[in-house]
């Protein structure tokens, strides 16, 4: 099919004049104006972008001769498959990273619904391309979940039996958040063997959140040591413990003091603005909610339950509805570290937080 355009366009051009013809006429050459470093093409899929495809690409010479004129390159293009209804947002980025170091950068898609497994994960595909053309492909992890609206009142008690039956509001398959990331294999390596699911549920007034936590014990022993919290290396150490950390505001940022934390176990509760950690990662505020839990230990399990007042959080968050969050597990008996947004190294990153949809 022909195309409309050009698949590449100089912006600019040179006219070299040189003798005139016999009569008077002068003769002129038109002439490209390259970058010095190169052309850059842009090759763009269009129409749909279901299916992985693969576009071979190579120069071939004209009037510019290989090895010459210009320095000749080849290679294919691999377009990832992203999830029915999604586009890119941004063009692919170049990005320099020195050796040694890293980079953090946003990739941007878009979806008219967003859909997830019933774990509340869906993985989306990036892939990497290095300046000598070898590809690394990664599936990036993307968690959400949405709460339950809640049409009747729930007790405060460690037991979900009147918790109503729920459609996307469970968030599980926790990842290690001291092992290796994961990828778009689901390596059970990098999994706990303990299994930790979380659901929510929201009405007017307050949102609640449930921790069903496997031990495969028939009966679980959570000694309460203590109701205070330390930490080694951004890790919750001492007793079997669950977290919650929420950003409403949904900003991203690297700084801890835009997070709300609970923390849950057998000894008791803790909220607090910011996080306590020792040495400080950020400001640290007393937090003004009236947070009601529960925890009780059932065959082969424990529980943990929290109602948290909407009110508790500062008036007019920029997030809207869609609000960032994480939730954790410390298995105390395998000293296990595991997180539902697939954290790696720092639980308390605000940038590696999951999404919470509310009602």
């Amino acid at each position: 099919t022909p195309m409309p355009q050009p698949l590449y366009q100089c912006t600019e051009l040179e006219t070299i004049y040189g003798l005139g013809y016999p009569g008077g006429e002068t003769m002129h050459d038109t002439y490209y104006q390259y970058d010095p470093h190169g052309v850059l093409v842009t090759v763009t899929r269009v129409a749909g972008s279901r299916g992985r495809l693969f576009v071979d690409y190579a120069t071939q010479d004209n009037t510019a001769v290989a090895g010459i004129n210009y320095t000749p390159v080849s290679g294919t293009l691999a377009f990832g498959e992203l999830p029915v209804g999604w586009t890119n947002r941004d063009r692919p980025a170049a990005v320099f990273i020195p050796p040694g170091d890293s980079v953090r950068r946003v990739l941007a898609a878009e979806a008219t619904v967003v859909t997830w497994d019933e774990e509340g994960v869906r993985y989306l595909p990036i892939t990497f391309t290095a300046e000598d053309g070898s590809a690394q492909e990664i599936a990036a992890r993307m968690s959400i979940v949405a709460a339950q609206p809640l049409r009747e009142g729930i007790r405060i008690d460690g037991d979900l039996s009147d918790w109503p039956p729920g459609v996307a509001n469970l968030a599980s398959d926790f990842v290690l958040i001291t092992g290796e990331p994961p990828d778009g294999s689901r390596a059970s390596t990098s999994r706990p063997k303990s299994a930790t699911r979380v659901y929510a549920v929201a009405d007017a007034e307050a949102v609640y959140f449930a921790f069903d936590c496997v031990t495969e014990e028939a009966t679980p022993a959570l000694p309460a040591h203590t109701n205070a919290v330390q930490y080694d290396d951004l890790i919750p150490l001492g007793d079997e413990r669950v977290e919650i950390v929420l950003d409403p505001s949904g900003a991203g940022t690297h700084s801890t003091s835009d997070l709300y934390h609970v923390i849950i176990g057998p000894a008791g509760v803790l909220w607090e603005r910011g996080i306590g950690t020792d040495p400080p990662t950020g400001l640290r505020r007393v937090w003004t909610a009236d947070l009601r839990y529960a925890v009780r230990t059932c065959a082969e399990r424990w529980v943990a339950e929290v109602r948290i007042p909407l009110k508790a959080f500062d008036a007019g968050p920029v997030g809207g509805r869609i609000w960032a969050i994480n939730f954790s597990r410390f298995d105390l008996k395998r000293q296990e570290y595991s997180n539902w947004a697939g954290a790696a190294g720092n639980f308390y990153d605000p940038a590696a937080l999951g999404n919470l949809a509310l009602p």
